[in-house]
C-alpha cells in the first residue's frame, strides 16, 4: 500500500488581492467541481487524483465544473506543483513564491491543460479535461501538485468596489484538487538537509529563515520543528519559534519562521539550531551566521516592532507621585502650624512685656 497523503486535498479557497489563499464554506462559492474517477486510481476511495502510470503513459482527467449561480461566471484553471509555506503548511498553488530541492519531475511540465479558462452561463455544466503524461524515465516516491479552479473577478464587481473604497479587498473563490503520480518504489525515508540562514521581513515583521529542505520526492507528515537563536558563544536564547503536526511538500524547501516577537534587530554574530522530528526520525543542525549593522537599520527603520509595556513604569511614578503630593501637602500644613505657632508665642511674650 502506498504511503497515504495528509493534505488539503479537495477544498474550497478564497484568494484576496494580495492572493494569500485561505479556507472558505463551499456555500461563498459560485461553482462545485466533480473529479471524475479515473482508470489509473491507486486508491479508489480518495477523492483527490492519486496514481499511477508506466513510463511515457498518458491519460485523460476529467473534472466537472458547474455553475450554481443565477448569472455568467468565467473559471481560470492551472496545475501546479506542491509547495511549503513557512507556517509548515502545503500549499498546490503559487510555486513561484516558493523554493524547491532537487525536483527533477515537476508536475507542472507532466499535466497539459486544454483550456485556461471557461465561461459559464447560469446552472450550466462543463467538462474540463487535463492530460497527464509520465516522466520517461521510471522514478521513486512520488510527484506531487494540484489543479486549481478559481473564479474571476467580473467587471461590474471590480468597479463596485473600486467605487467603495479604494482598500476594498476583492475575493476569488475556488478549489484545488491534489494530483498525486506515484513511482514505482515508495520512499520510506527521507533526506533532510539545512540552507543557507536568511534575516528578512515578513509582512513587516523581522524575521529569521532557517530553510529546511526536502529533498526526497516525499511528503513529511508530522513533522515537529524547533529553532533557537543565540548570540555566538552564549546560553541564553534570544528568539525562538516551535510548530508541531507540520507537513513538508516532496522536494520543497520549508523556509522555517524564527520569529523575533517585534523586537528590533542587533548586529553582530549568532548561532542558529533547528531540530526537526517526523515519526521516530530526527535532524539536527546548527548554523552560525551574522547581521550587519546595515541590515539590521534597514530592517528596523521598515519593521513593525512590539511596544514595550509601560505599565510598571507609569505605577511606579504615580506611587511616587501621590507621595511627594502628600510629602507637600504636610509640609505646607507643618510650615503654617509652626508659623501660626510662632506668631502666638509672640503675641504672648508682648503681653507679659506690658503687663
Amino acid at each position: 500500500m502506498k504511503n497515504k497523503v495528509k493534505a488539503f486535498l479537495l477544498c474550497a479557497i478564497s484568494v484576496g488581492t494580495f492572493y494569500s489563499f485561505q479556507n472558505v464554506s463551499a456555500s461563498a462559492v459560485d461553482f462545485q467541481v466533480n473529479p471524475l474517477p479515473s482508470e489509473k486510481q491507486v486508491d479508489k476511495s480518495l477523492s483527490y487524483y492519486d496514481l499511477q502510470l508506466k513510463p511515457k503513459e498518458a491519460t485523460e482527467l476529467v473534472v466537472q465544473v458547474t455553475n450554481n449561480a443565477n448569472h455568467p461566471i468565467v473559471v481560470d484553471t492551472n496545475v501546479d506543483h506542491a509547495s511549503t509555506n513557512s507556517n509548515g503548511v502545503v500549499e498546490y498553488k503559487n510555486s513561484q513564491q516558493f523554493e524547491v530541492a532537487n525536483l527533477t519531475n515537476d508536475l507542472k511540465q507532466l499535466v497539459k491543460v486544454q483550456v485556461d479558462k471557461i465561461a459559464l452561463k447560469a446552472n450550466e455544466t462543463k467538462e474540463l479535461t487535463y492530460t497527464i503524461t509520465a516522466p520517461e524515465k521510471t522514478f521513486d516516491g512520488v510527484v506531487a501538485g494540484g489543479i486549481n479552479l478559481i473564479e474571476e473577478i467580473s467587471k461590474e464587481t471590480q468597479d463596485s468596489a473600486a467605487n467603495k473604497s479604494s482598500m476594498a479587498v476583492q475575493n476569488q473563490y475556488g478549489y484545488t484538487i491534489a494530483l498525486i503520480l506515484h513511482g514505482e518504489k515508495e520512499i520510506t525515508k527521507p533526506i533532510v538537509e539545512a540552507g543557507k540562514i536568511k534575516v528578512e521581513q515578513i509582512n513587516g515583521r523581522n524575521s529569521i529563515k532557517f530553510p529546511l529542505k526536502n529533498t526526497s520526492a516525499m511528503f513529511i507528515n508530522k513533522l515537529n520543528v524547533k529553532g533557537d537563536i543565540r548570540k555566538a558563544d552564549e546560553e541564553k536564547v534570544l528568539y525562538t519559534t516551535k510548530i508541531e503536526n507540520g507537513q513538508q511538500a516532496p522536494n520543497s524547501v520549508y523556509n522555517f519562521d524564527i520569529r523575533t516577537d517585534g523586537k528590533e534587530l542587533s548586529p553582530g554574530k549568532y548561532t542558529a539550531t533547528l531540530t526537526a522530528e517526523s515519526k521516530g526520525e530526527k535532524w539536527e543542525f546548527k548554523q552560525n551566521f551574522t547581521i550587519s549593522k546595515k541590515t539590521a537599520a534597514d530592517l528596523n527603520k521598515t519593521a513593525i516592532t512590539k511596544e514595550e509595556d509601560h505599565t510598571m513604569l507609569y505605577l511606579i511614578l504615580l506611587v511616587c507621585g501621590i507621595l511627594l503630593l502628600l510629602f507637600i501637602i504636610i509640609f505646607i500644613y507643618i510650615r503654617k502650624k509652626n508659623q501660626k505657632i510662632k506668631k502666638l508665642m509672640n503675641e504672648l511674650q508682648k503681653e507679659d512685656s506690658a503687663s
